[in-house]
């Protein structure tokens, strides 16, 4: 009995044994598994508190590279020809450099200029504490406005255009190329052609003067080149090229100077002709005298033709609110189909907050196409509309547009931004090569109190019919387009001055845009330079 007693505990303690050794395996177990997790746990503390040190000497790296960037951009507009700047310490940048151009593809030239619109690159690298480094490449546009701009001359197209109505008020520029008309119309201004020459094979008549670089023809039949009476109008003058007078029944009442010869072959001249060479031919009538082997006086060319081509540059605009000035009451347009195309009419009739004297209504935030609608109201104050480049615009006017109780006229200023502000010429964003935007007017029995200005880079599509819709006066600044079967489509306006500060002054004439004396002086305002884009290489 003794033994068995014995036995059966020693089985008992062997169980026993067994489930200590299994809770200490367990035990082993938890401790490894803690042992685990705390150290992933610290391992991720570790990762995270290093990578926030990574993170803090990125950023420290961008902002010095931000730095340099600014100190580069105030040396250039201390001096317009510095393109490099010290290396700095604190905060820490190097290699910051500018470069100079009209534009982001000729950014060549040797200083600023100090006279026309430029850009402004300017590369800077910045580094961190941990030896990161951050290199940024900031584009600014820095314009050059002109007072009295011509803006509702057609001072941006090739020598391919042609009027798309009988009648135009407002100097005609044609910037590069011959001028070639060959449809009857009449230009109520000058017609300046600074870098080419002028053909008129049809009835064709400019009622201020002629003046181009290179060779005019005057051919077609019964052209006047003039007006009676009217002092300094009926000058065909070319600063290089030969002219020749061949209007069956035509009439120049200015004078007829040449760089080269002149031919007199049909028509009446009531002034005077001079030719740097010769002067043949007797078909036509000259009432003044005839001088040949004479250069002509420069002073005819009052601005001077290369003034002329500077200033008709095209305006480049785009669609930030800051550039637009500090008294602006700004309403920002919420995405959507309908917001995008609602009346603001009644927008533009709120009071006006402390400081505030303008309107602004901000379309940014549309990703479709904006419809600037204007229903029946009255209007007093000035506002300007800014469509963003990359969708179509539509203009729509639903009603009479009235001015009572207005201190001056008021101006709408309806700007469809232009792609791409530091590349030359305009830039559609929607299309490139065709026009896309809309205007739509209401009856000629509506009133238009309101000065108008329409900015589109893309050319119009669309406009109203000038004998069912009313016209507007103010300003018409737009693209052509050499790949649309329109080509240039034009409203039917009368051009008036309109000038929007610090960004707009434009005007009709190009002599009105001159200063007071005779040497074709041109007054120009630099604004400050608008950054337009930056990358992080």
């Amino acid at each position: 009995m003794l033994d068995m007693r014995i036995s059966t505990r020693r089985d008992g303690d062997k169980e026993d044994d067994a489930q200590a050794g299994l809770a200490l395996v367990m035990v082993l177990v938890l401790m490894l598994v803690g042992f685990v997790i705390a150290s992933l746990v610290a391992a991720s503390v570790l990762f995270t508190f290093r990578a926030n040190e990574d993170n803090l000497s990125n950023t420290q790296a961008f902002v010095a590279a931000e730095s340099g960037r600014d100190a580069m951009l105030a040396a250039v507009m201390a001096n317009g020809c510095t393109k490099s700047i010290a290396d700095s310490t604190s905060p820490t940048y190097r290699n910051v450099t500018a470069l100079f151009g009209a534009d982001a593809t000729h950014l060549t030239d040797s200083c600023l200029s100090t006279t026309a619109s430029a850009t402004i690159q300017i590369t800077s690298t910045g580094y961190g504490p941990e030896g990161d480094s951050s290199t940024i490449v900031a584009l600014y546009q820095r314009l050059a406005t002109y007072t009295n701009q011509p803006g509702g001359s057609l001072a941006y197209f090739s020598g391919t255009f042609k009027l798309t109505k009988s009648t135009y008020l407002g100097d005609v520029v044609i910037r590069d190329g011959t001028y070639t008309c060959n449809s009857d119309s009449t230009i109520n201004g000058d017609l300046w052609v600074p870098r080419g020459g002028v053909i008129l094979s049809q009835s064709c008549n400019v009622t201020g003067s002629i003046y181009a670089r290179d060779a005019i023809t005057v051919g077609g039949p019964k052209i006047t080149i003039g007006t009676t009476g009217v002092a300094g109008t009926g000058d065909v003058v070319s600063q290089n090229g030969s002219i020749t007078i061949d209007t069956n029944n035509g009439e120049i009442i200015g004078n007829v100077l040449s760089g080269g010869s002149v031919t007199l072959s049909k028509g009446t001249v009531d002034g005077n002709v001079k030719a740097k060479t010769t002067i043949t031919g007797t078909g036509a009538t000259v009432k003044g005298t005839k001088t040949a082997s004479v250069t002509p006086s420069p002073a005819v060319f009052n601005p001077t033709l290369e003034a002329v081509y500077q200033m008709t540059n095209w305006l480049d605009l785009g669609s930030d609110p800051a550039l637009w000035g500090t008294d602006v009451q700004w309403t920002t347009v919420p995405n959507s189909a309908a917001n995008c195309k609602a009346n603001m009419t009644a927008t533009l009739g709120q009071t006006l907050g402390a400081g505030k004297t303008r309107y602004g209504i901000d379309y940014r935030a549309c990703t479709t196409e904006v419809t600037v609608t204007l229903n029946a109201g009255n209007i007093k104050n000035d506002a300007v509309f800014l469509v963003p480049a990359a969708v179509e615009m539509n203009v729509t006017v639903g009603g009479s547009l009235t001015s009572v109780g207005a201190a001056a006229t008021p101006q709408l200023f309806i700007i469809h931004a232009d792609a791409a502000t530091t590349a030359a010429g305009p830039n559609c964003g929607p299309s490139p090569t065709n026009p896309v935007d809309e205007l739509n007017l209401p009856g000629k029995a509506s009133t238009f109190s309101p000065y108008l200005m329409i900015y589109s880079p893309c050319g119009l599509d669309k406009v109203p019919n000038s004998s069912s819709s009313v016209s507007f006066t103010g300003q018409f600044y737009a693209a052509d387009n050499e790949t649309s079967t329109n080509h240039w489509v034009q409203p039917e306006f009368t051009c008036h001055a309109m000038a929007w500060s610090p960004l707009i002054n434009l005007g009709c004439y190009i002599k009105d845009a001159t200063g007071t004396g005779d040497d074709g002086t041109i007054i120009t305002t630099i604004q400050p330079p608008s950054r337009v884009s930056q990358v992080e290489q």
